[in-house]
């Protein structure tokens, strides 16, 4: 409860500035988001639907792309949203930066190269990071993107990416 009230605050204390900080008291440093365009405020209610819900998909349709990303403990600790056009980077409160930048234009096709490369990329900065859980949402087939040649295991309702074996 503490930090969910802990993320709501640093969430909408941010929105007006497109920064969101949400300090995870596990890993001790918090994690910002910055968006480049106005924060569409569906973004904000998904993850508290997501709570109730028992962290399982949901039907919100908005056009972006959604990658959540949790701590091992399974408490929510970042939201990242993609959308159309438009560059978002990732910090870890160190300085340290993980740049993505993706054109999508036709999402229901582009799903493979984009899922593909986003979870390149997250994959290795999660794991250089600390926290083994990732989960990559596309809601308008309301499937979870997959990357070819990683292990997906199913916990409460979670996606564990696990390293090649």
């Amino acid at each position: 409860i503490i930090n969910i009230f802990f993320f709501t605050v640093f969430l909408f204390n941010n929105n007006n500035k497109n920064v969101w900080s949400a300090y995870n008291q596990n890993l001790n440093f918090p994690y910002e988001i910055t968006f480049n365009e106005p924060i569409d405020y569906r973004t904000i209610i998904e993850p508290f639907i997501r709570l109730i819900m028992g962290y399982t998909t949901v039907s919100i349709e908005p056009k972006e792309f959604y990658w959540f990303a949790w701590d091992i403990t399974k408490k929510p600790c970042r939201l990242v949203s993609l959308i159309e056009a438009q560059q978002f980077n990732i910090g870890d409160g160190e300085g340290n930066k993980l740049y993505l930048n993706h054109v999508v234009t036709q999402p229901k096709y582009e799903h493979q190269k984009i899922a593909s490369t986003l979870l390149e990329r997250v994959e290795q900065y999660a794991w250089t990071n600390n926290f083994n859980v990732i989960e990559l949402y596309a809601p308008d087939d309301k499937r979870l993107y997959r990357k070819y040649g990683y292990k997906l295991k199913s916990q409460t309702g979670d996606q564990m990416f696990k390293k090649k074996s």
